[in-house]
């Protein structure tokens, strides 16, 4: 993972037993839709934490890449972000901005995440949008 963006890392619930200490899922991109998760021992509440618990949901696994890369130094150089940090008040720290620029399943209601690609039955539209 990424220090700035995950620090404390991979998050329990993708940890076989939704146990800190639990052994990681391996992903697998099978093609440009499909991926695979194998764990090396039996965890069925990963697909609970998957699509029941909506709070958490899809977006902690899965997003936006081709959004989400203009805000992540391994592929997009600082230089071309500096205005957008600085109208953020912000100097080298991309991983603020992008936080900022992420929209998880609790934010999908926001005005920031307006047009935000999304995996549910609706996106967010301005109101003047046919």
């Amino acid at each position: 993972g990424n220090e700035k963006l995950t620090p404390g890392g991979l998050k329990a619930r993708f940890r076989v037993g939704n146990d800190p200490k639990g052994e990681p899922g391996e992903l697998e991109i099978i093609d440009d839709y499909t991926f695979k998760i194998t764990y090396p021992s039996p965890y069925g509440g990963f697909l609970r934490n998957l699509v029941i618990e909506g709070w958490n949901g899809y977006t902690e696994l899965i997003n936006p890449a081709h959004v989400l890369k203009q805000w992540h130094t391994d592929y997009t150089p600082i230089e071309d972000m500096k205005a957008e940090l600085e109208a953020n008040n912000l100097t080298d720290e991309w991983w603020t901005l992008f936080g900022q620029k992420w929209c998880q399943n609790w934010d999908v209601t926001r005005e920031r995440c307006t047009g935000y690609p999304t995996l549910n039955p609706w996106v967010l539209q301005p109101a003047d949008s046919p």
